[in-house]
Formats: C-alpha cells, sequence, structure tokens
C-alpha cells in the first residue's frame, strides 16, 4: 500500500521551447540510441538492434539559417541508407528549422507515430489515484517476471535481446515496477529519474488481467517511487490513439505537447 511520500509538489514548469527541450533531453537519456553522428545541430540516432523510432530517428535541433537544408538532408538520407534503414525524423515544437515538417512532407516523408507528451505532479498522481495499488514488486533491475511480461509487449521485429541492449544502455538510475494480482504477475511498467523527473515507459497489462485498475496501480507506484528518489515531477509520452490516454488522464497527467514522426517512404 502507497506511503504517500513526501515529494514538495512543487509547480510544473511553464511550457516554452526550453522546457520542451529539457523534456525531450531526458526522454533522449531514458531511451538511448546505440549510436549517435551529429551533423550541424541535428543528432542522427540509430540503433541495430532495435526498431523503435526514437532510436532510428534524427532529432532536429538548431541550425544556423545559412546552411543548405537539402544538402544536409542528403546526408541524413546516405547515413540511414548505408544502414539499410529508412531516414526517419521525429518533428518536435523545438524541431529546426520551423517548416521541417513541411519540407520533409514535399520530399516524400511520410507522417507517423502521433504521440502526445504529458507532464505531472508526482503529488497530485498519488492524490487522484486514491491508492490504486497494493501487491506491487519494485526492482532496480529487470526481473525474470518483468521480462516475460514485456516480451509479450514488443513487436515481432524488435525481440526481447534487441530491448534488453537498450535498457542496459541507460544510465540514469531506474526501476522496474510488476503489479500482482492474486499473487500472479500481471502488469508491469518503468520508472526512469533524471534530475528531478521520472519518465513512465514500457507500460504493458497482460490481456487477461485489464480493465481491472493495474495499471493506474502501476502509475501511482511510480509516482511514490518519485517521491522517494527526491523527485516531484513526472512525464510519459504516448501515442494519439492509444486507449491508455485516459488512465493517464485520470492519474493527472496534463498534456502539453504533441510530436510525431516523418519516414521516407519507399520509391
Amino acid at each position: 500500500m502507497s506511503d504517500h511520500g513526501t515529494g514538495n509538489g512543487s509547480a510544473l514548469p511553464p511550457v516554452n521551447e526550453d522546457t520542451i527541450q529539457e523534456c525531450e533531453d531526458r526522454a533522449f537519456r531514458a531511451w538511448p540510441a546505440e549510436g549517435l553522428h551529429r551533423l550541424s545541430g541535428w543528432v542522427v540516432r540509430h540503433a541495430t538492434l532495435s526498431s523503435t523510432r526514437r532510436t532510428n530517428s534524427v532529432f532536429a535541433g538548431s541550425i544556423d539559417d545559412t546552411i543548405n537544408l537539402d544538402a544536409l538532408l542528403r546526408q541524413v538520407e546516405s547515413f540511414y541508407g548505408n544502414m539499410g534503414i529508412s531516414s526517419r525524423f521525429q518533428i518536435t515544437p523545438v524541431s529546426s528549422p520551423p517548416d521541417l515538417d513541411a519540407r520533409l512532407n514535399e520530399r516524400g516523408y511520410k507522417a507517423e507515430g502521433r504521440s502526445v507528451v504529458a507532464w505531472a505532479q508526482s503529488r497530485d498522481v498519488i492524490i487522484k489515484s486514491g491508492d490504486a495499488y497494493d501487491d506491487v514488486l519494485f526492482s532496480t533491475v529487470m526481473t525474470d517476471d518483468w521480462a516475460d511480461i514485456y516480451a509479450k509487449s514488443i513487436s515481432a521485429t524488435d525481440g526481447p535481446g534487441a530491448r534488453l541492449a537498450l535498457f542496459n544502455r541507460i544510465r540514469c538510475q531506474k526501476v522496474h515496477v510488476t503489479a500482482l494480482k492474486d499473487g500472479v504477475p500481471a502488469s508491469i511498467g518503468l520508472g526512469v529519474f533524471d534530475g528531478g523527473w521520472t519518465g513512465v515507459f514500457a507500460m504493458f497489462t497482460l490481456p487477461e488481467f485489464r480493465r481491472q485498475g493495474l495499471a493506474h496501480g502501476i502509475v501511482e507506484a511510480l509516482a511514490d517511487w518519485t517521491n522517494t528518489v527526491g523527485g516531484d515531477h513526472m512525464y510519459l509520452q504516448v501515442e494519439e490513439n492509444n486507449a491508455s490516454r485516459s488512465i493517464y488522464d485520470r492519474c493527472g497527467f496534463q498534456p502539453v505537447y504533441q510530436y510525431h514522426y516523418r519516414t521516407l517512404s519507399e520509391q
């Protein structure tokens, strides 16, 4: 049962380019690519084993107005082409140049993975959850039960070995949470703590245990853990059409900005 930790509950920061960039930086560290290649202010991320969009896409940071954008795009496309994967960009409110999304659309890049980033105060999550969790296990390492459930959540093109390699690259403090139902591992989540914020990742409940409040309990457990390690804020990323958005809304998460990807179509 929750002990309702003692986070100080400081207000969420204003939503502006600086705080969005800080959030993307945290997510960058929480879900790290295998390799990085820097082109001007852009960061070209890649992971040979994993197929996740974030680890195989360009984060389009600030670039100088004098840079030849077409030449820079050709370098990106050549880089990914040599790796045998499609060229992809993550488009956020801080992407540069401001018309990058439109330029990529003209170039044949298709929009996909439209997602919402939401923030919450851990104190509010605990209050709104109202003792949603009871039988929950915390572990700083990935347990066999946690790994078994997670393996059922990922696509066939991105096997458990690839995700294990990704998790091993995380250098921030993290916790694996497993909720039990009648003693049976049923639901999981991953919390990654960085600079006072916990990122919520890898949320998954086995189909036979859904609609029983387990995911809600996982989120509250992560809020308690956030307070325990000295934080007071949380963030998560969820695709626009994901049914779990309603759970996060009820837990007190506030949508603050959106992002999507642009992937070069097969020619």
